[in-house]
């Protein structure tokens, strides 16, 4: 009996990012191929200036390539208007930033709440979705409170529960630990491990090798070009 194929959940086909400065070109990414498999946990890893997170903001339908294809669930995202790029990443992709990105006088429920408050979904849905998903990161007893009085990894885990109230297929997360000291930040890679137990599609934009061995597979980057013979399990 034929297996069946797995579906990539993203794939990347000599892709290439250059910006204008002026009458200067400047090549931020060059030729970069790689897939994502359904299920998968990767990091994407390069020091500062090796075009890591244009990479995500790709992906995350953010921004287009200059040149090459991308692809989500196999749907070729890279030639897509505005507005159809817009309900890819509605639909589709749950970002995760070093900074959180909450809102400061609301209530870590109506941080979470906030993506539905712009579809038909009722108030009541709303909360209980809400409430679900902080159960379901570990801030059951923390609904309530406001970013303020909450700490980094406990803000970090409202912005992951944010993340997954549409149900995305892909978590993209921009440097999750940069703002947390170790231990906050070893627990929230452990949380990212268990939504990839669930099943969820991750992928971790890190410089830290540290971070990056929570991850099944490692995209390396430097200058611009994956290094290290492509795409590294780990």
């Amino acid at each position: 009996m034929m297996q069946k194929k797995s579906m990539k959940t993203v794939e990347v086909r000599n892709m290439g990012k250059t910006y204008k400065l002026g009458k200067m070109e400047v090549p931020v990414l060059r030729g970069v191929s790689f897939s994502i498999e359904n299920g998968e946990f990767v990091s994407i890893m390069g020091p500062s200036g090796s075009g890591k997170s244009t990479l995500m903001y790709i992906i995350g339908c953010l921004d287009r390539p200059t040149k090459g294809e991308v692809y989500i669930k196999e749907k070729k995202v890279s030639d897509l208007s505005d507005r159809a790029l817009a309900h890819i990443r509605g639909r589709e992709i749950g970002f995760v930033f070093q900074t959180f990105n909450l809102i400061p006088r609301s209530s870590a429920q109506k941080n979470v709440e906030l993506p539905m408050t712009y579809q038909n979904i009722s108030r009541r849905e709303r909360k209980r979705k809400a409430e679900a998903l902080l159960k379901k990161v570990g801030l059951g007893d923390r609904l309530r409170h406001r970013p303020n009085e909450l700490s980094g990894g406990q803000c970090q885990r409202v912005a992951i529960a944010r993340a997954l109230v549409n149900d995305p297929t892909i978590l993209l997360a921009d440097e999750p630990t940069g703002n947390l000291d170790s231990k906050a930040g070893e627990e929230i890679m452990e949380l990212f491990e268990e939504l990839n137990e669930d099943g969820k599609t991750i992928v971790v934009v890190t410089h830290d090798q540290d971070i990056a061995r929570h991850t099944q597979k490692i995209i390396r980057l430097k200058d611009g070009k994956i290094t290290g013979g492509g795409v590294i399990e780990n």
